[in-house]
């Protein structure tokens, strides 16, 4: 199994001293694998999901995106196309279509929206005022 180093950049407000974090769009936040590997875990069949080194961990992951996918569709409404798929693959599958890749997924989610794919976290609200 590879490891790697992502070097996340951080910026600290000089007034407030807030803290942002600024991801690339591969990473899932607070999670130990890339949106790549998540989206492979959960397109492939059974079969080669028992077969996975790490498939405690993505299932784990899988039950997460099951128990959020409907505040996701209810709270993006996205994508466009309708109907949005009811089964948890399904969404998967045409998000991935709408934006190309699951790392665009990402992207639009945390930037247009303010939640990930796997959860809704602090760090991605928008704050209600401005702090400094």
């Amino acid at each position: 199994m590879w490891k790697w180093l992502v070097k996340v950049a951080r910026f600290v407000c000089s007034r407030c001293r807030l803290t942002v974090s600024l991801l690339p769009q591969f990473v899932l936040p607070y999670r130990h694998r890339l949106v790549d590997a998540v989206d492979r875990y959960f397109r492939a069949g059974h079969e080669a999901r028992v077969e996975m080194s790490d498939g405690d961990l993505l299932r784990r992951y899988w039950r997460q995106w099951v128990s959020h996918v409907g505040s996701l569709q209810r709270d993006t409404a996205w994508p466009a196309e309708r109907p949005l798929a009811r089964e948890p693959i399904g969404y998967w599958e045409q998000m991935a279509k709408a934006a190309g890749n699951m790392q665009a997924v990402q992207k639009k989610l945390t930037g247009r929206f303010g939640v990930s794919l796997l959860r809704r976290y602090a760090c991605h609200r928008k704050p209600e005022r401005v702090i400094c």
